[in-house]
């Protein structure tokens, strides 16, 4: 019988649901807005990067950087725009991925103990694909083997069971990662504490209302890695 190793690959899920601010009972036009405007956010990258409390920097990457041509591609029935069927859609193809993605070079900072007593920088690749659906997938490919794919969508109550009154919309992540054993605890506790504070702030933005706006806050680099 083969002995375990820590480096063995492990694959876990974690799904983060956020709600979104509440539009008013029965008004599908408020709905509809509410809707868009999440969709809007989720579709700005930069944005999207910089709600994660993680990211120190980032930069868009060049098109024939290595690591951003090791990412797997997105589904192409899932990318924004995408042609139904046919030979059309065969044509088009590359044309609608390169439109709907966009890959960057991210640095995060890691705690590794509370308190900021001590911290360690990683630099990974990550590709941000829009979704047909007004949600967005990214994929990132890491140090230590650390992999992983997440879908944002936003979705309603009303398809929950035992709802209540009035459709009330969702942010629900579902990020699927493999990392070796030996990381696994880690790698999956800083994954939901970051983003579920990333869920915090995306609501905080959609309130102010700015949802097409760069945030800011973080350092971007100028050009390309």
């Amino acid at each position: 019988m083969p002995l375990f190793s820590p480096l063995a690959p492990a694959t876990f899920v974690v799904e983060t649901i956020t709600a979104l601010p509440s539009s008013k009972p029965n008004n599908n036009n408020a709905t509809s807005a509410a809707r868009a405007a999440a969709a809007a956010l989720l579709h700005n990258h930069a944005a999207m990067i910089e709600l994660n409390p993680l990211v120190e920097s980032y930069a868009l990457c060049d098109p024939d950087d290595a690591a951003a041509a090791s990412l797997p591609p997105p589904d192409p029935s899932s990318v924004a725009g995408a042609v139904a069927e046919g030979q059309q859609q065969h044509q088009h193809q590359h044309q609608q991925h390169e439109e709907a993605s966009a890959t960057y070079r991210i640095t995060d900072t890691l705690p590794l103990l509370p308190g900021g007593l001590w911290s360690s920088r990683t630099t990974y690749a990550a590709r941000f694909v829009d979704r047909a659906d007004g949600g967005l997938e990214t994929v990132v490919r890491a140090a230590l083997g650390v992999e992983s794919r997440s879908v944002w969508v936003v979705s309603s109550s009303a398809e929950d069971k035992g709802a209540g009154e009035g459709e009330k919309l969702l942010l629900r992540e579902t990020a699927t990662v493999t990392c070796p054993w030996a990381v696994k605890a880690f790698v999956e506790g800083t994954i939901r504490k970051a983003h579920k504070e990333l869920g915090h702030a995306f609501v905080e933005r959609l309130e102010r209302g700015d949802a097409a706006e760069p945030v800011g806050k973080k350092e971007k680099k100028k050009g390309s890695w």
